[in-house]
């Protein structure tokens, strides 16, 4: 056989299919097929950050009920604002309950804070340091929130024995919207 131009002409030709055929059609594909493995690995790295990040959201939601309940608990230990007056009085008969006398009783201004509003009532009883000591520890019992934050106690000189004169702040929180003041 005889190789001529024809020949080699054909022969190119052929030869020439198959990279035509690499350069139109299989190398476009294989472009496609890497940029389809490179976008499902971004979408497989973002799920896995959203399946951690979504991990602990069981773990919130049972926190958020737990904080729900404190809240709810600690509202109930908070009268409204008419109900404050039975807590005075409540405070008052625990003081004759206890042999104390009490010399004054001054309610101060209302202390508004986002859901609770704070009364402070200045206090000054005088009596037994026993009496006074259950007194303090009856107060702490009550089931409504209350605080002491300021308490001075003198042994009262004009007497003899235990007798005892205390200064104290007794703050009393009550449930309100509004902070109106309730010493009226």
């Amino acid at each position: 056989m005889r190789f001529g131009i024809r020949e080699i002409l054909f022969v190119l030709i052929l030869l020439a299919i198959p990279g035509g055929w690499y350069m139109a059609v299989a190398q476009p594909r294989l472009e496609k097929k890497l940029q389809r493995t490179a976008d499902i690995a971004k979408v497989e790295s973002k799920i896995k950050s959203v399946e951690k990040a979504t991990a602990g959201i069981e773990d919130v939601q049972a926190e958020i009920e737990k904080l729900q309940n404190a809240i709810n608990h600690f509202q109930s230990m908070l009268p409204s604002d008419r109900e404050v007056e039975t807590l005075l009085r409540e405070v008052w008969e625990l003081a004759g309950e206890h042999d104390l006398n009490a010399k004054s009783v001054r309610p101060d201004k209302i202390v508004p804070a986002a859901q609770y509003a704070e009364l402070p009532i200045m206090m000054e009883i005088v009596g037994d340091f026993d009496g006074f000591y259950d007194f303090i520890r009856d107060i702490e019992k009550l089931p409504r929130i209350t605080r002491m934050p300021r308490i001075k106690i003198k042994r009262d000189s004009k007497e003899d024995g235990g007798v005892v004169k205390a200064e104290m702040t007794l703050s009393i929180f009550f449930e309100g919207d509004d902070a109106r003041d309730i010493r009226s």
